[in-house]
């Protein structure tokens, strides 16, 4: 597979995709199989490091996805590039890819796989999440126990069972909302954050269609897929290079505010404490 097919593969799954020049460097890399430029849109993939297309293919989709990211109205704010909305996108892309028979799924196909995905699914994750889930029904009983002797259900988390608050109020809504435990605690984490039974219901069932944990994520915040895209030319290189050192300076003259206010503070309670002790 050249160069053009694997571009050609790639705006199969987002024909409105912005411009782009995607480059086989015709070497090998032993810290990355590819990489993006946003300054020029450039994906460019190391193609002597790859054995089989689908390596080629899922890297390009990982440099696409890189792509759409900073092309669209969510963009990196920092450069910190791999987030939950970039890992929503590049998800939804395998998936995309996947279904349309452009990359196949080694995971989904492989009997040896298949396997070890149901023994861990069926014996782990299942397993766990139906043991957190009766663990919550336990908790309620305790809640109930703890009312009944007019003591607090809080001291019974902290000194006797000594678990953290958090984990008891989890698990005591997975089971008040009947959650699916098939996918295991931290599903249950996530779905009791979900106040609308249909709308959770509607997120178990993508989830059993194979969505990811961030794009199930991106679906509740109401924006799953980043766009619009920035269509036109390639930017200016400097430009977005003083873009990002300008939102890097706002990062950091918010830390800085945020450490002087507790620098007050601290400095406050050294002068009392300097008070109390002048004879």
């Amino acid at each position: 597979m050249n160069q053009d097919q694997t571009k050609e593969l790639l705006l199969r799954l987002e024909p409105n995709a912005p411009s782009f020049e995607l480059l086989f460097t015709g070497k090998s890399s032993k810290k990355v199989n590819g990489l993006y430029k946003p300054e020029t849109r450039e994906i460019l993939l190391h193609n002597r490091n790859f054995v089989s297309d689908e390596e080629l293919i899922y890297t390009a989709i990982h440099e696409f996805a890189h792509h759409l990211h900073f092309c669209s109205d969510q963009r990196p704010t920092t450069i910190r590039s791999h987030t939950s909305v970039y890992w929503s996108l590049f998800h939804r892309l395998l998936k995309k890819a996947e279904d349309n028979g452009i990359y196949r799924n080694v995971f989904r196909t492989e009997p040896e796989f298949l396997e070890l995905t149901r023994h861990i699914e069926q014996d782990f994750l299942q397993s766990n999440g139906q043991m957190m889930k009766d663990f919550g029904q336990a908790l309620l009983l305790a809640v109930q126990l703890c009312s009944k002797y007019h003591v607090r259900f809080e001291d019974y988390m902290d000194r006797i069972l000594c678990i953290p608050r958090t984990t008891a109020k989890t698990v005591m809504a997975s089971f008040a909302q009947d959650v699916t435990p098939d996918f295991g605690y931290d599903h249950l984490k996530l779905m009791t954050g979900v106040k609308d039974p249909e709308i959770r219901r509607e997120m178990e069932l993508k989830r059993k269609e194979g969505y990811s944990p961030e794009m199930l994520r991106q679906e509740l915040h109401g924006d799953p897929i980043p766009g619009p895209f920035v269509t036109g030319k390639n930017p200016d290189p400097d430009s977005l290079a003083k873009q990002v050192l300008e939102r890097n300076r706002e990062a950091l003259q918010k830390k800085i505010a945020d450490y002087t206010k507790k620098l007050e503070v601290v400095e406050a309670r050294l002068q009392q404490f300097s008070k109390a002790i002048v004879p």
